[in-house]
């Protein structure tokens, strides 16, 4: 697929150039955490077994979406800061050489942040039925949330075709980064009802009807401890 290309400038010679460049570092800073730390809680869960509950498995998800979205997060900006260290030394536009990696590491960031939004659909699904339907055992079993994982997945690599079928991904050239075109307002629609309105609708419902009936138990009196997970 071909990306339209799209000039905007982004460093002029009297603009404080440095700022652009603090910004990058502390950004290839926070992405090192967050992939150093995933790792970490990664090794944790798959080298101790008592640890592989279904919570743990839910964070474990989401940390691995995370881990994604950090690890294309520090290629697009560590490519970036090469980019404008070299133009700016050079003085002159550097034509980007390979646009099928633009692209792939435009539809990675899409994918990744996606998986982590639905992940935390999963979390407030578990937890809602932890707290509200803590009797019916269909709702703690294992594989419910593996499929679940499966279709997240599903979902977060297949809602990104209509825009990458469809030809939306522009190519701005100044900024060495493929995305979509704010202009493109059909395209920047469905992504924002895919990858937010849906995800964070569903998840504060669910956070709401748990919150009302904790209050309602409380109120009257109906407290069981025990019937809440311990979800960390």
């Amino acid at each position: 697929m071909n990306s339209t290309q799209l000039n905007r400038t982004f460093v002029y010679p009297n603009e404080p150039f440095f700022i652009f460049i603090l910004i990058n570092v502390m950004t290839i800073f926070f992405s090192c955490i967050g992939i150093l730390f995933s790792l970490i809680f990664i090794s944790i869960i798959i080298y101790n077994r008592s640890l592989c509950t279904i919570a743990n498995i839910l964070t474990l998800n989401s940390t691995l979406a995370i881990l994604l979205l950090s690890s294309d997060t520090l290629s697009i900006v560590i490519y970036v800061l090469y980019r404008d260290l070299n133009r700016r030394k050079l003085q002159i536009s550097i034509e980007m050489k390979n646009l099928f990696l633009c692209q792939l590491r435009g539809y990675l960031a899409h994918i990744s942040f996606c998986a982590l939004i639905y992940s935390y659909v999963i979390q407030a699904f578990y937890r809602l039925a932890g707290t509200i339907f803590y009797y019916r055992t269909c709702f703690h079993n294992f594989k419910i949330y593996i499929y679940a994982i499966c279709l997240q997945w599903t979902i977060s690599v297949l809602q990104i075709l209509p825009v990458g079928l469809g030809n939306n991904q522009i190519l701005i050239e100044e900024e060495y980064l493929c995305q979509i075109a704010i202009e493109n307002s059909k395209a920047i629609g469905y992504m924002c009802s895919t990858n937010y309105l849906a995800p964070l609708t569903a998840i504060m419902i669910m956070y709401y009807i748990i919150a009302r009936s904790v209050r309602q138990k409380e109120t009257n009196g109906e407290i069981d401890r025990s019937s809440f997970f311990i979800v960390t």
